[in-house]
């Protein structure tokens, strides 16, 4: 959060600040709105916040969120291990999955 709150500040010292931010995580995208709205920006119409990670802090600020597929990524490492566990040698994999965007009150 804290550096969410600094991160905010940096950019409205901008000449030209962005209309729109895009955070690393959840929390720290719940710093930038907490930073935008404190120096009396409004969010989205000022500024508007988007996350990743989908987390429950992001549904809990109604912040728009990029969510990963956590369950199935770890379904699918616990899988691959497991065969690594049973002999090496196998060929390697590739493996994408697709994060879903969660639009919400930020964006």
């Amino acid at each position: 959060m804290a550096g969410g709150r600094e991160a905010a500040r940096t950019i409205l010292r901008r000449e030209d600040p962005p209309t729109a931010v895009i955070a690393h995580h959840d929390e720290l995208a719940a710093g930038l709105l907490a930073g935008f709205r404190a120096a009396g920006r409004r969010v989205p119409e000022d500024i508007a916040v988007t996350g990743y990670d989908g987390t429950d802090l992001a549904e809990a600020l109604g912040l728009t969120t990029v969510a990963q597929p956590f369950a199935e990524t770890g379904r699918i490492a616990a899988r691959l291990l497991l065969g690594l566990l049973d002999g090496p040698g196998g060929p390697s994999q590739h493996v994408n999955l697709t994060p879903t965007l969660i639009v919400r009150a930020t964006s």
